[in-house]
């Protein structure tokens, strides 16, 4: 955004500077941290791509369980992304260790499965998304749209 696309909006900056800060604030600070994890590089790859041409530059990937629970320790993410069948840790198993290190993260399990809510809640997992469906885009953009403006 430019100097005169933000000046226009909030008119007299001088006079508004708590507008001015809270338009800053928004476009810089508000962005979401989202991690992907899969251990197929096409689907990191593609989910980061598209998550970044509508606007969301904040995407890290991780290629296995080890590695997302590494990087959950040392980040702070808002969302994750969690591939459910993955050498090593799946991504069940690796979300009920995310739970002990970070209680209130929301971590969605995509995968070609599809799980009840009983397993979800066993593991500790906020929701599935099943992969490759006509509504898997759009149910990915539903998840981001719950935490955008928390």
């Amino acid at each position: 955004m430019s100097f005169y696309e933000i000046r226009t909006k909030i008119g007299n900056f001088e006079s508004r500077q708590d507008k001015l800060l809270s338009l800053i604030t928004t476009t810089l600070f508000m962005a979401l941290n989202i991690l992907v994890v899969d251990d197929t590089w096409i689907i990191r790859d593609n989910l980061r791509e598209l998550l970044e041409e509508e606007g969301y530059y904040n995407v890290e990937e991780a290629s296995s369980s080890e590695e997302a629970i590494e990087k959950i320790r040392e980040n702070n993410y808002d969302i994750v992304f969690m591939d459910y069948q993955m050498d090593g840790i799946n991504g069940l198993e690796a979300t009920k260790r995310i739970r002990e290190i970070k209680s209130s993260l929301p971590v969605y399990i995509h995968s070609l499965d599809c799980f009840r809510e009983e397993q979800l809640n066993e593991f500790g997992a906020t929701g599935n998304i099943r992969k490759f469906t006509t509504s898997y885009i759009d149910d990915i953009f539903n998840v981001i749209a719950k935490y955008e403006n928390k």
